[in-house]
């Protein structure tokens, strides 16, 4: 039987002992350890003086008038083992409760039991193993299905793409899928960007640097307010920019090159997505 490693006291051993002397009264006891062999009489004594942070692996052996009983303790990684032979079925399972009783064991926990390089302990890691390579595509499947797509709006100069770059590193730490005009296409960037703007979007972001003013930008806040998408505004501090139909937006500002400052905003913003009762 397998029971905790924590739960053993090897104080409580010569108890252990007793009680088997007076389960067994007229049989001899024999303890054998890495130490050298007792007889009873002396065990309980003996044990006494170890040292138990030395405990090893022992043998109690009754000599009763029906044969030889033998009790095995011995620690094993996380894992405190009680072997019984020489009993029959009804007497095994009573001497194992003496055994458990007596020494205050208690059952081993699912990290306990996987400690051990036994077989059958090698087989349940595997066996888990295989459980979550199998389910591994619907958990990746589920968590993409659940991901929110940012559209990220940016003037394409080099500051911006800067500015634009660092907000997709955080997001995609965050969980969050970024979509943008980024990316070559053999086509007008108003074409892409409009197209990837009909897909599935759940937050429309747009970054008002401190650069320049883009007409464009505002012609896609325009097609992301027909589609009454949730619209966050993100202004680097020294921007200049016309309200439009931004006037009744709330706007999270971060200083100059900075755009890190408007990360937490940004969290809020997608916390306050997702509690929505018809959010992804």
């Amino acid at each position: 039987m397998r029971y905790s490693a924590k739960s053993f006291n090897p104080e409580l051993l010569p108890a252990l002992l007793g009680a088997l002397q007076a389960v067994y009264p007229k049989s001899a006891m024999k303890v054998r350890r890495a130490l050298g062999d007792w007889k009873d009489g002396t065990a309980a004594e003996e044990l006494l003086r170890l040292k138990w942070e030395t405990f090893t692996p022992f043998d109690i052996s009754v000599e009763t008038p029906g044969g030889i009983i033998k009790v095995e303790l011995r620690e094993f990684w996380d894992l405190f083992l009680v072997d019984i032979e020489g009993t029959t079925e009804a007497e095994h399972q009573k001497l194992h409760d003496l055994v458990r009783g007596t020494l205050g064991l208690s059952e081993p926990s699912e990290a306990e039991i996987e400690s051990d390089a036994s077989l059958y302990s090698i087989n349940r890691r595997i066996l888990r193993v295989q459980q979550m390579v199998r389910d591994l595509p619907s958990a990746m499947h589920a968590a993409a299905a659940t991901r929110l797509r940012c559209f990220v709006s940016f003037r394409f100069d080099e500051h911006s793409k800067a500015l634009a770059l660092e907000l997709r590193d955080f997001m995609e730490l965050a969980g969050l899928e970024f979509v943008s005009g980024l990316g070559y296409q053999p086509r007008s960037v108003s074409a892409k960007v409009l197209e990837r703007l009909q897909g599935k979007i759940d937050l429309f972001l747009v970054i008002f640097s401190a650069t320049a003013e883009s007409a464009w930008l505002h012609q896609e806040i325009g097609v992301a307010k027909g589609r009454k998408l949730p619209v966050m505004v993100l202004v680097e501090d020294g921007a200049k920019f016309s309200e439009g139909l931004l006037s009744d937006t709330e706007y999270a500002p971060f200083p100059k090159g900075q755009i890190s400052g408007a990360f937490i905003p940004l969290l809020q913003a997608v916390q306050y997505i997702r509690l929505q009762p018809n959010a992804t």
